[in-house]
Formats: structure tokens, sequence, C-alpha cells
């Protein structure tokens, strides 16, 4: 390390109980391979700054010096670890996760959400929860090593209310081999009597005395540095381009829950169901714009764009009507299609 460091050591740590579950999960694994089926699927669950990202790291860097290849699934959209804010994501990890580089030039599997907060469209967080996990499953079904190395999963911190309810429908959807809870009692307590499946273990967990506490303000700057980090590089070494979009050739979209008719509107004796599914409605170029960020689908036609994943973010510098053109900053690629998919987040570049 280099700089000032206030390095201390620590008399309480769980590094022995985390070693001693990554070995039973090991013993999992090793099962797996004999008898060719899927190796543990962990979650980490817990409320905010509890260290689950840490503690999934470390589940994965331990994996992977064990010559496996788990899948590591990112479901917190509001501080995402794999790529950026607003996103649902997976990767397969084929060497040990570095402090510094992250992930490296692994390709990730993204699904596209829009947004920090579940509950802004709790329908799409979970319908999406579902296509992630489809298309992880599709990755495992193509190589029975990573089927065999298992999953490990990463959840938000809201654990209370919607967010609990959120939590049971991920657990339903993953059907976990165990539940790892993070210095939460209650929530123990609470998921051990609403998991129904009698296969899913339960098993509470210290957090580490390492773990710091962040308020809004440092939680809103780390997505930022997230975004700049896309676009720059960690080290500030990337050098993005600008790409031009002309607005008659890409078609901008928004994912809205499906619009459903007042029942007083309908003809006498007819009724419709409600429907669950969220549809992408198209939206015309605005000067809100600005500052957005935008995805790029790799869907063919509009109605693929929930269930498709992304090919990477651009982030919009300029619209301009009368040129009939959109600048954007892109990291290192050419747009591969005309369907883009708008964010509600926006990125400004002032330090």
């Amino acid at each position: 390390m280099e700089g000032e460091c206030k390095a201390y050591i620590g008399e309480r740590t769980p590094m022995a109980i985390y070693g001693n579950n990554h070995f039973l999960l090991q013993q999992l694994r090793n099962e797996a391979r004999e008898n060719k089926t899927i190796g543990p699927v962990v979650m980490v669950v817990g409320a905010m700054d509890t260290g689950k990202s840490s503690l999934c790291t470390i589940l994965c860097n331990y994996a992977v010096r064990m010559d496996e290849q788990p899948i590591f699934v990112d479901l917190d959209i509001g501080q995402n670890s794999i790529a950026i804010p607003g996103v649902l994501a997976a990767v397969h990890i084929e060497r040990p996760i570095d402090v510094e580089d992250g992930f490296g030039n692994s390709q990730p599997l993204v699904q596209f959400f829009g947004d920090v907060s579940p509950h802004k469209n709790p329908k799409l967080y979970l319908e999406q929860i579902r296509n992630l996990y489809n298309a992880v499953r599709k990755k495992m079904d193509l190589d029975s090593n990573v089927a065999a190395s298992g999953m490990i999963i990463n959840t938000c911190g809201w654990v209370d209310g919607d967010g609990y309810q959120y939590l049971l429908e991920a657990i339903e959807i993953f059907s976990p081999t165990v539940v790892y809870v993070l210095d939460h009692e209650r929530l123990c307590s609470s998921l051990t009597d609403d998991v129904k499946s009698g296969n899913v273990k339960i098993v509470k967990l210290p957090k580490s005395g390492g773990v710091v506490s962040r308020d809004m303000q440092a939680r809103k700057k780390f997505r930022k540095n997230q975004l700049k980090e896309y676009f720059y590089g960690v080290a500030h070494d990337l050098c993005p381009r600008s790409v031009q979009l002309q607005m008659q050739s890409v078609s901008f979209y928004k994912i809205v829950p499906a619009y459903q008719a007042p029942s007083s509107t309908l003809p006498v004796g007819m009724s419709v169901e409600q429907s669950t599914n969220n549809e992408p409605q198209k939206v015309n170029a605005h000067l809100d714009m600005r500052h957005l960020i935008i995805a790029v689908s790799y869907a063919k036609k509009p109605e693929d764009l929930v269930q498709t994943n992304i090919a990477g973010f651009l982030h919009i510098t300029e619209v301009n009507f009368e040129k009939q053109k959109i600048s954007a900053l892109s990291p290192n690629f050419d747009p591969p299609g005309d369907l883009i998919l708008l964010s509600n987040i926006k990125y400004i570049e002032v330090d």
C-alpha cells in the first residue's frame, strides 16, 4: 500500500467462520461434480453496510483458488459491483477478483432496470431477476464445470417491508442451497419461518468489524464513481470517444408497466385480466435526455427489450434537434443495434 495508511489489527474477525463455510461449500461442489449436478447456490442477505459484497468476493476468490469457476450474481441495483447502478448482472469468475481492477475484461450478463431502487417498478425488478436466472442456468447447462462450481448471489440491503417480499421472491426464483444472513437476527428468524422449501438452509454469520456505514451522500458518490470508472477506467487510463446517433436511425424506449384500462371504460359485461408484464414504450427524443445514461440492447425487436441482455452503456452529452443528432460518450464500442433503453440515472461530469 502506498500513501498514509492507518492500519490496525482486529482482535475479533469472522474470517475463520467464513473459511469454514467455504470448505463446506467446496465439499458440495465436489459432490456435485461426481453426481453431475448443480453445485451450491449461495445467497448472501442482510441490511445495508453489513459486508455482503465483501463476503461474496471472499467466497468467489476462495472458490477460484480451488480451481472452481462459480458464477457471481449481483441483484443490488443501487450499488451493483459488477456493472453500473440500475442493472442486475452476473459474471463467470475464472480468476481471483482484483482489488483494483475488479472483474477485468470479463463479459457480464446484464439485465436492465434503469433506476437505483426496486420500488420504482417492482414487477420489472422481479421479472429481471427471473430473466437473469434463466440466462445463468443456460450458461451452466453449457459447461458442467461451471455448473458444479455453483452460484454466489449478492442482494440489496432493503430487507424491510416490500424489500423483504422481494427477497423472498428472489429466494424462490434461485432456490439457493444456503442463505447467509449477515448480522441480522430478526431477518434470520423471519426467513427461517417464511422460506417454505425445506432444502434451503438459513445460516446467520457475523459481519466483519471493518465494515463502515455509509450515509446517502456516500452512496451517491459511490454510484457516480462507478459510472466514471465505466467510461474512464479504474485508473482513469481509458479514453472514451464521442459517437453520433441519428435521431431517425435509433429508437428510444422506456420500460413501463403494461397499461390497464379502467373497467368503467370497457363495454358492459366485458372484463380484462390484470397484466403483470412490463412493456417497452417508445419515447421521442427530448432535451431532458442530456446527461442520461442509456443502454444499448442486443434485442432485434421492441417486444424483446425486457428479456434481452445489454451490450453496453452510453452517456448522452448533447441533444441537437437542428442537426437531428444526439452526441453520446462511448467507452469503446459502436452501438450494435438501434434499440436504446432510457434510464432514470443522470451522470454529470463535475468533480
